[in-house]
């Protein structure tokens, strides 16, 4: 019998309510860029490297979002060699990069660790795969997973920080694709195949078993050089081009139901190689290249829905939890006795971000250890039953 827990760990971080729209934020603390990389760590942003149209420059700089206080924060300078084009994502508390190509379109396979605490870069194992840019990569999991430059497919494992090659991948867009992650599947479309060829194909890749599907094709039809992030159990998709037009629609994907839904179009110009990330409920896209030249305007969308994908069919008041709120640790009491469960934590994209594994008896101590604050979700497995309790709150230091 298996017992999943999830246990929404609602923090002071101000969750406005769903409107299914867009309000511009301050510009990026930048100059002006395209093809830089964004991803997020906890309830942070994160933006970096690029290239500068007006000085045929490429960059190096890394600048931290935070939604709380509406402002950027210049960070430690990427420690690798200036670039766009680059590829990054996040697990936990930290952030990878890598990939891309200089202004002479020199690219390279190196690959470095981002460490919020310390705000420095470590540099990891090199790319499995040939050196690239303009291609994609994602988490699921403790993995980073990215697509080469032959449509092969890397995982990253940085526990034993090695790369393993997967399944190739079958779409037809061979480099500037949009990929993003919900819960334990990444999903990879659009993109081009070779100039001027577009592409409109969208996949479902499930690591479990190393297997790509094809999914219903992209609801804004042939594109490249857009922009994608995941919210809850949803996808998005906005902005690109095709040949000599730029756009500025906006998509969700339900993998539920393998639909696309048009929504409120991308607040900004009509754009390419803009940058893209997700903190808690809340989408960010900005930067890029408009009619006018390099941006660095920076917009926030709230969704007109949010879901988790809890389990609502479950048992009741099966645990408790005390304190309630807390800032460093809390203590789940069970009715049952557990044995060799296992503690998982999720933020609200399904990355894991803590496990807890050999749990034994009644009593479980959660420690926050680094979480920041944000939205997370705890999975308590040992057999086939599922248990909830009431939303924990997580107080600042």
């Amino acid at each position: 019998m298996k017992i999943k827990l999830f246990i929404a760990l609602a923090l002071f971080c101000g969750i406005a309510n769903a409107q299914n729209a867009w309000i511009q934020k301050p510009n990026f603390g930048g100059i002006v860029r395209l093809g830089a990389v964004g991803f997020a760590i906890g309830n942070k942003g994160y933006v970096g490297t690029g290239y500068n149209n007006p000085t045929n420059t490429v960059l190096n700089d890394f600048w931290e979002w935070n939604p709380a206080t509406n402002a950027w924060t210049k960070k430690a300078n990427f420690a690798g060699s200036s670039r766009g084009w680059a590829m990054g994502s996040s697990l936990g508390t930290k952030g990878y990069l890598g990939w891309g190509s200089d202004s002479a379109t020199n690219a390279y396979n190196d690959f470095w660790e981002y460490d919020t605490t310390s705000n420095s870069w470590t540099q990891k194992a090199t790319f499995g795969g040939i050196a690239a840019s303009e291609r994609v990569c994602f988490s699921i999991g403790l993995k980073v997973y990215m697509l080469g430059a032959a449509s092969d497919l890397w995982e990253y494992n940085p526990t034993a920080n090695t790369w393993t090659q997967k399944s190739n991948y079958p779409g037809c867009g061979a480099f500037a694709q949009v990929a993003f992650s919900i819960g334990n599947k990444g999903y990879v479309g659009t993109g081009t195949s070779s100039l001027p060829s577009y592409c409109k194909d969208f996949w479902e890749y499930n690591p479990s078993i190393d297997l790509w599907t094809q999914k219903a094709d992209f609801g804004g039809g042939y594109r490249t050089a857009a922009v994608g992030f995941s919210l809850g159990t949803k996808g998005y998709i906005g902005t690109g081009v095709e040949g000599n037009t730029k756009y500025n629609d906006f998509w969700e994907f339900n993998p539920s139901n393998n639909t696309w839904t048009r929504k409120k179009d991308f607040g900004g110009t009509a754009r390419l190689v803009a940058t893209g990330f997700s903190i808690s409920s809340k989408g960010y896209i900005g930067l890029g290249y408009d009619n006018s030249g390099d941006r660095n305007d920076f917009w926030e969308y709230t969704p007109d829905s949010f879901t988790t994908g809890l389990d609502e069919n479950v048992i009741k008041n099966a645990i408790s939890v005390s304190p309630n709120p807390f800032s460093k640790e809390t203590t789940l009491q069970t009715e049952i006795f557990l044995n060799d469960a296992t503690l998982k934590v999720y933020n609200t994209i399904g990355q894991e971000v803590k496990q807890v594994k050999n749990i034994s008896g009644q009593t479980i101590i959660l420690q926050r250890d680094n979480l920041p604050c944000g939205i997370y979700f705890l999975q308590l497995i040992e057999d086939d039953r599922i248990f909830t309790i009431d939303k924990l709150v997580i107080s600042e230091n």
